[in-house]
């Protein structure tokens, strides 16, 4: 046994161990008493300082006559380093992990999806932008007019970020707003539905590259599956047809009517690729061992299908389907703005309204179940948010009014067609209670211009332009489309703590506004104008 009483102990050990195994530096024999000991090892520090002082510590209480050189320079201490350095990597990436399994605090799309598709609910995928359309041709058909699956295909280069987009060409019924979905690639365009013989405005464009895939179901598999090959595949573009006709997409296979019922489910994967899964025979019906196939879909989506009116101008040529002839041709253009483009559902988004629709059982009885069902549906013609309140009146208490507003872009709302307003109440009546009624409702957009003045200090004048653009980005981000909703108040400390939020900005204020903006339950906020003002401190 040993005692050095030039440093302090916890108390005296035995330094003839003779197994010489780590264990026999903490056999006490004797107690100190506590004025002459260090203070406790902390064994909990997470952070590279403070393992790399635990680690000190621990050596200066348990080795002091081995080791006592602990300048950087040491090659022990460069040890230590490099050990408080793997702790602190190793605390990170369990917390890191820790957070990942929990819906509150995932922030990996991958994980979030994960989470969800537990409690069978999918994030969605990317949704492409819409516009009208208008063909005009050089001479008049003698009856219906074919354009060919390539001939429906337009490619330009984006005016957003420079890079190859698509568009695909659909017919639509006037009438009912209804877009011609029938599996096949060819396009037949009605001869009566001409104007002058040459011209058709009942026509609309959606991005997205048409895509073809032809196969034939596996005799072995008990449970079909269909792997596309491209991705991202646009959500609602999946058309599945087979000797026994059209497949109906639906969100669950568990939600399939019956044992007859023609169904498919879609599962994406981490890069928006899909796995189409078929019924058993008792979630849906199973299709037919070895019959061929044949699945149309689109790839692409996002905002940058948004562009303005008359970008896209694609000559064409088709087949008059009475004649013969190959070599009627024209043009056709985006009459309209294209709007919807949508990217993939975010992370915020699916954490907001999971819970809900997971809660609902796909059955909606409570107020919060039609709005999370609501929100959760996506039309053949893009997004919208919606909010579904009881109409209190009487006799019309079983009426429920759906307040609903389509996503234009990023930040930019507009009202929804008369074709998602139907797709939605079609959607709808699959859940809801057997004596309610749905009506879809144009909800209220209020416009906000912003003016606001941020303080710089004078040091920063050459990064005036970069400090306000980064401002504008993230007040622009509070207004972002999956951030609103509706009756939401707008609080002016919000704007101030954003502009705040970045590197450079002493202080905010808010000029044209001067107090808090209170919202109707069905109104919602959208950023029309942001006007930003430099004063140096």
């Amino acid at each position: 046994m040993s005692y050095d009483r030039s440093v302090p102990w916890r108390g005296l050990t035995n330094r003839k161990a003779p197994d010489q195994l780590v264990t026999s530096d903490f056999i006490k024999v004797a107690q100190l008493n506590a004025s002459n000991t260090l203070p406790p090892i902390d064994f909990t520090s997470q952070d590279y300082e403070g393992i790399k002082k635990s680690l000190t510590d621990y050596l200066k209480a348990f080795y002091p006559l081995d080791y006592n050189n602990f300048v950087e320079s040491d090659l022990g201490m460069m040890l230590v380093n490099t050990m408080a350095y793997m702790g602190t990597t190793l605390s990170l990436k369990a917390d890191m992990l820790a957070n990942e399994n929990f819906l509150e605090t995932a922030r990996v799309p991958a994980n979030v999806r994960k989470l969800l598709q537990l409690i069978g609910v999918d994030m969605r995928g990317p949704l492409a932008a819409k516009a009208n359309a208008k063909l005009t041709l050089d001479s008049s058909p003698q009856g219906d007019f074919k354009i060919t699956k390539e001939e429906r295909n337009v490619t330009v280069i984006s005016d957003r970020d420079g890079q190859p987009v698509s568009w695909v060409l659909y017919y639509y019924d006037h009438s009912t707003g209804e877009i011609l979905l029938d599996g096949k690639s060819d396009l037949i365009i009605p001869h009566g539905d001409f104007d002058n013989g040459t011209s058709i405005s009942n026509l609309i464009l959606l991005e997205g590259f048409l895509k073809e895939e032809e196969g034939s179901f596996v005799d072995i598999d008990a449970v079909k599956y269909i792997y596309l090959k491209e991705a991202p595949v646009v959500e609602g573009s999946i058309q599945v047809s087979s000797s026994e006709g059209m497949w109906e997409e639906i969100d669950s296979l568990y939600l399939a009517s019956g044992s007859d019922h023609k169904v498919f489910e879609k599962v994406y994967d981490d890069n928006y690729g899909v796995k189409l899964i078929f019924g058993d025979g008792i979630r849906g019906k199973p299709p037919i061992s070895g019959d061929s196939y044949t699945v149309l879909y689109r790839t692409g989506g996002g905002f940058r299908g948004n562009i303005k009116n008359n970008f896209l101008n694609k000559n064409v040529k088709g087949i008059d389907l009475v004649t013969g002839s190959p070599l009627i041709k024209g043009n056709y253009v985006n009459t309209t703005i294209s709007t919807g483009g949508q990217n993939a559902e975010s992370v915020d988004h699916a954490k907001k309204y999971a819970p809900y629709l997971f809660r609902s059982q796909y059955r909606a009885v409570t107020g919060d179940d039609y709005t999370a069902i609501s929100n959760a549906f996506q039309s053949s013609v893009g997004y919208g948010k919606c909010i579904a309140v009881n109409r209190q009146s009487g006799a019309s208490s079983n009426i429920i009014d759906i307040y609903c507003i389509a996503v234009a872009n990023e930040i930019h709302l507009e009202r929804a067609s008369l074709q998602y307003k139907q797709e939605l109440i079609e959607y709808m009546n699959e859940f809801k209670m057997i004596a309610v009624e749905i009506v879809a409702i144009d909800a209220l957009i209020r416009t906000l211009d912003l003016v606001i003045t941020i303080m710089l200090k004078r040091e920063d004048k050459p990064n005036e332009e970069r400090i306000k653009v980064g401002v504008a980005s993230k007040i622009k981000r509070l207004f972002h489309a999956d951030n609103v909703d509706f009756g939401e108040t707008l609080f002016l400390g919000d704007i101030v703590v954003k502009a705040m939020e970045e590197e450079g900005v002493t202080y905010t204020t808010v000029d044209n506004i001067k107090e808090d903006i209170f919202l109707m339950y069905n109104e919602i906020i959208q950023l029309n104008n942001i006007e930003i003002n430099v004063e140096y401190v």
